[in-house]
């Protein structure tokens, strides 16, 4: 019977294959050609960890779903979004899949027409000459009925070298979160904010005004908020070292498996699987290669043993089912369509344009999305914004209690930036001008704060001296401008105060002191307040507030001024 023959020849090729083995395993995976996988393959798969890192969960997600459509009967649409491409194979996985196929197996694609298995079967004379009479013994000995049945084995091969890999990889991620960042799980976005953390700590305390010991201690009992780019660039560096750390943990791997003989294992055991599956295939086919009396076609010429068979032989295409639910007939073109139009793109534009493309897209947009959740999920102060819009103003502060009885709030700048905006609303000036202040020294990006150098001016304005000081100090010449546009507006204000700091910050050149002294004067109301102005001008020596003056002389009204005028007539030089 021809079958045992084919059974015969399927054994001896597989014993030949496994006499290969530990030479394979020798020249493949020893710390040299380990190495120059390593140096060949590098970027690419970095790259290709990171990528399969961020798409972890959809790739999850995804099987979870396809496994899901299989228990629900829907095979073909589970098959189809199973297969999807939701994670990158490492290229240097590829190449040792390539390794085993040709230089073990001895089969380098489904399209060679002259294989190891091939020249197997063909050895035998009486295979050779029923060849041109079964078309299931040249299926058989074909390339790509090999590989249909290798397609199991190698995938087990694979998962198994992929389990391996991520019980050693997340056993020392958990060693190095244990020891380098003292948590007790790998979670990449817990340490990300505990390095920028870190960074935001070892910042400040370097700017600390007792040195940077003191504020290392300081900020260790009141540690700061890192900004969001602070966290988020934390968190891409770090899954940037997991891609690095995965590619040479998977090329010191390969070496030390080898001393422990893990790959001659590996495959031993995809050799005993291949030979079950040719040897099914060959009694799948046993009945019909067991008949004899068939017709022989002349026009196909016998195989050289030397250089095997000449293949041509072609299989008819399985058709669909038609008794296909509509619902997954209609999914399943969707799908069909998806695929079609993907490769029409990957033809036009190159799948690592595309690769890259999208990965800098899906960047952006979890950027985007990391500020927005960071704005809308995180931000403690959204209703005290909303009650201040409304000026409610004791309401907000109340709130602004509240948080800070919990631990860590009063040591974010944004809670004092917000009381300091509250207190304004309730005439609190010197408190307002103490919060803003200590919003400022906690993150120094609130000097460039409108709302904040707003309520400054606003304060001093106000007569707050404590206002007037985190001006000069700590906002400086910036707030020039709008001082001294506060300085002429026709409001009832303690605008010799803002005038003051004006002259303070180096701005005097840029005040119009007559037209501060007139508008002064027109908004005073009582005798008490022009005296103030007329003690201002004496000061400052404004000799064109001199017509002003004197038409304030002899008027009844301002008894408790006319000395002053008298001095200050005489201090600017007029009579």
């Amino acid at each position: 019977m021809s079958f045992i023959a084919l059974e015969a020849a399927t054994q001896s090729y597989i014993a030949d294959r496994r006499k290969r083995v530990d030479a394979f395993v020798a020249e493949y995976f020893s710390w040299k050609a380990t190495l120059l996988r390593l140096r060949e393959t590098f970027l690419r798969d970095a790259f290709k960890h990171l990528f399969n890192f961020v798409f972890a969960i959809p790739a999850l997600a995804a099987r979870k779903l396809g496994s899901w459509l299989e228990k629900l009967g829907w095979d073909a649409l589970a098959k189809r979004l199973l297969d999807l491409p939701l994670s990158l194979k490492p290229t240097a996985e590829k190449r040792i899949e390539a390794l085993v196929a040709k230089e073990l197996l001895g089969v380098a694609s489904p399209q060679e027409q002259t294989h190891a298995y091939a020249q197997a079967i063909y050895a035998d004379e009486k295979l050779r000459a029923l060849w041109p009479l079964h078309p299931a013994l040249r299926r058989l000995a074909s390339a790509e009925h090999f590989f249909d049945r290798l397609s199991w084995p190698m995938k087990e091969l694979v998962n198994a070298r992929w389990t391996i890999f991520q019980a050693l990889s997340s056993a020392l991620l958990l060693l190095a979160a244990r020891m380098v960042f003292g948590e007790v799980a790998f979670d990449v976005y817990a340490i990300g904010n505990k390095v920028a953390q870190s960074h935001a700590k070892d910042d400040k305390s370097s700017s600390f005004f007792l040195g940077k010991r003191a504020g290392s201690v300081f900020y260790d009992i009141f540690p700061p908020d890192p900004s969001p780019s602070e966290v988020f660039v934390s968190i891409a560096l770090l899954i940037v070292g997991l891609g690095v750390f995965s590619v040479v943990l998977s090329a010191v791997l390969e070496p030390l498996q080898r001393v422990g003989g893990v790959q001659r294992r590996q495959l031993h055991k995809l050799l005993d699987q291949l030979e079950d599956g040719l040897m099914s295939g060959i009694r799948k086919d046993a009945l019909s290669l067991g008949l004899v009396g068939l017709a022989v076609a002349p026009e196909m010429p016998m195989p050289d043993p030397s250089t095997g068979p000449v293949f041509g032989e072609t299989t008819t295409p399985i058709t669909a089912p038609t008794d296909v639910p509509q619902k997954e007939r209609w999914l399943s073109r969707a799908t069909d369509d998806m695929t079609l139009r993907m490769r029409h793109l990957e033809a036009r534009f190159g799948r690592r344009r595309i690769v890259i493309t999208v990965s800098v897209a899906l960047v952006l947009f979890g950027w985007l999305a990391f500020v927005i959740s960071d704005r809308l999920r995180y931000d403690p102060y959204r209703e005290v914004r909303s009650l201040i819009v409304d000026r409610a103003f004791t309401t907000a502060l109340s709130r602004l209690d509240d948080l800070g009885k919990v631990k860590g709030y009063q040591q974010h700048s944004d809670y004092w930036f917000w009381r300091g905006h509250a207190l304004i609303g309730t005439g609190a000036w010197d408190a307002s001008a103490e919060a803003h202040k200590a919003a400022i020294k906690r993150n120094a990006l609130h000097r460039d704060n409108d709302v904040l150098v707003s309520d400054l001016i606003e304060a001093t304005a106000h007569g707050s001296s404590k206002a007037k000081s985190v001006l000069i100090g700590e906002i400086g010449p910036p707030a020039i401008g709008r001082l001294v546009d506060r300085s002429t507006e026709e409001a009832k204000i303690d605008r010799w105060a803002v005038v003051d700091a004006v002259e303070k910050l180096g701005g005097k050149d840029e005040l119009d002191y007559e037209d501060v002294a007139e508008i002064d004067l027109e908004v005073a109301t009582t005798c008490v307040e022009k005296k103030k102005t007329v003690q201002a001008v004496a000061e400052r020596k404004i000799v064109g507030a001199a017509p002003l003056l004197k038409a304030l002389e002899g008027q009844a009204d301002l008894k408790c001024l006319q000395e002053a005028l008298k001095n200050a007539l005489a201090a600017i030089g007029t009579k």
